[in-house]
């Protein structure tokens, strides 16, 4: 029996059912849901980058099958080619703690259509939307415009619009020359629902709550 034992163990150790999963960052960890079609990364720090040829995301078995990805508080950087050639990814939750977008991030995600970056962001790198031949909206919350890398938003859809604070228009046509006849300002549509009010961001219609009518907020004017 115990010679039985040891055999079957070390046959599920063989394929990979008793290992420790794979980790995505110093301190990340990560879970595909096959259900849903969603990925979830947890944790604080940087995401690990990759290459695409010798080196893979550890979700690589699962790039046909993810349409979410849900990227929670506390990390910091979303890595080199994390994401690319998913081409059933259509949502992407992107935390305030996020600074850096790396490198063909997203490339080649053909199913993507809008994306909202947080105020946070700070760089993204190059090729990091590119031939995301669906992608029309693109929301940039951050005042300041982060270093954009070449070709960042080449070969998406043709009327993309790049929205930014209306504050900030003028810095990013200039910063981001190559897409200057892209860029617009967020507009924001205050719609009450109830006793909330909401704030409703251009196309993709992000809503966001201001505050609440019975008690004294103030409105979140960014």
């Amino acid at each position: 029996m115990r010679r039985i034992l040891t055999f079957l163990f070390a046959a599920l150790m063989s394929v990979g059912m008793w290992a420790a999963p794979v980790p995505c960052g110093d301190n990340l960890s990560w879970e595909f849901d096959s259900s849903s079609g969603t990925l979830t990364i947890t944790g604080t720090g940087d995401m690990y980058d990759y290459d695409g040829e010798s080196s893979y995301a550890p979700w690589v078995d699962s790039y046909e099958s993810i349409t979410s990805v849900i990227i929670s508080d506390g990390v910091t950087s979303i890595g080199q080619m994390a994401f690319f050639m998913c081409p059933g990814l259509t949502s992407v939750t992107i935390p305030n703690s996020v600074t850096s977008i790396g490198a063909g991030a997203f490339y080649i995600c053909s199913g993507l259509t809008s994306i909202e970056i947080p105020s946070s962001v700070t760089s993204i790198g190059i090729y990091a939307f590119a031939d995301c031949t669906g992608l029309e909206t693109v929301t940039i919350n951050a005042t300041t415009p982060p270093t954009l890398g070449s070709s960042a938003f080449e070969g998406t859809a043709e009327d993309l619009k790049i929205y930014v604070p209306a504050g900030s228009v003028d810095t990013y046509k200039t910063g981001w020359a190559a897409y200057e006849d892209k860029i617009e300002a967020i507009v924001v549509e205050r719609v009450q629902i109830g006793d909330l009010y909401y704030n409703l961001k251009n196309d993709n219609k992000t809503a966001e709550v201001t505050y609440k009518s019975y008690a004294d907020y103030f409105y979140n004017e960014d």
